[in-house]
């Protein structure tokens, strides 16, 4: 989008910056990515159960508390990793930037 193209929301855009999720989906452990070392346009790609829904079901549960679309009547408990134990934490941290605030 052009700088200064008015959207719906005004001028407002949102710029990734960080995601950090630990136990969620097929992903064990903690695992991060740093948008900030990806070029403006980015491919996310993989083989089917590799996680690539989970980057953004986590970015949409970090940004709205719930899962996208048909995902959100899942039982919560889905969404955590299988593969963990049952005391391990689970966790998503997204930081993003409106308007070079970073929240």
């Amino acid at each position: 989008m052009e700088r200064g193209k008015k959207t719906l929301f005004g001028d407002a855009i949102m710029k990734a910056d960080f995601l950090e999720i630990e136990n969620i989906g097929p992903f064990v452990g903690i695992h991060t990515i740093d948008f900030g070392k990806l070029d403006e346009i980015f491919l996310i790609s993989g083989k089917t159960g590799s996680g690539k829904s989970t980057i953004l079901d986590a970015i949409t549960y970090a940004l709205y508390g719930s899962l996208p679309g048909a995902r959100n009547k899942y039982d919560m408990r889905q969404f955590r990793s299988g593969f963990c134990k049952k005391s391990d934490t689970s966790r998503v941290n997204f930081v993003f930037q409106i308007h070079n605030i970073q929240y």
